[in-house]
């Protein structure tokens, strides 16, 4: 009988938290074609890395675009 005083009482929750990463990561989705360029082309003119490329596709990406795909 002296079980029946203890009582269990079991809590769960779960919180999610947008870091400012992830609010930038996004608002950065949410952007169309235009607005991203504008959004690069500043980065683009400091960072020897972003290189913009043209619209037309390399002779390599149509070399890929024809061949028949492998099948196993």
């Amino acid at each position: 009988m002296a079980w029946q005083g203890l009582k269990l009482n079991l809590r769960v929750s779960q919180k999610q938290i947008l870091t400012p990463g992830l609010v930038q990561m996004v608002s950065v989705l949410a952007l169309n074609r235009l607005e991203l360029r504008e959004m690069i082309k500043p980065g683009d003119d400091c960072n020897p890395v972003l290189e913009e490329q043209s619209e037309e596709p390399t002779r390599r990406q149509l070399q890929r675009r024809n061949l028949p795909e492998s099948r196993n």
